[in-house]
């Protein structure tokens, strides 16, 4: 990962969304994490990410979802300020 992100210059931002229907979204988020982690303990790496409740028709439901990028990216404030205002979207009643 700190690979495909060095290679892809700094302002290079890898969403992602853990699959949740099959109920394995949690060991999914942890694997981003240890993918993280392992990047130079987070020295090289930001992994900024949500948890999001969604209630469904089985009950509630907890989605992860965020991004990952080189801490030299010089929009991690805007990318942080824009995906704390998307994840907030989702989560708000729609009228």
């Amino acid at each position: 990962m700190l690979d495909f992100l060095t290679q892809q210059g700094a302002e290079t931002v890898l969403l992602y969304h853990c699959y949740a229907n099959d109920g394995r979204q949690t060991v999914r988020n942890k694997l981003f994490d240890n993918w993280a982690k392992i990047s130079g303990d987070r020295k090289h790496i930001l992994k900024h990410s949500v948890e999001v409740a969604i209630d469904n028709n089985d009950g509630k439901q907890n989605m992860y979802l965020g991004f990952l990028t080189l801490l030299e990216n010089p929009l991690i404030n805007d990318l942080e300020e824009e995906f704390k205002e998307f994840s907030i979207s989702l989560v708000t009643s729609k009228e």
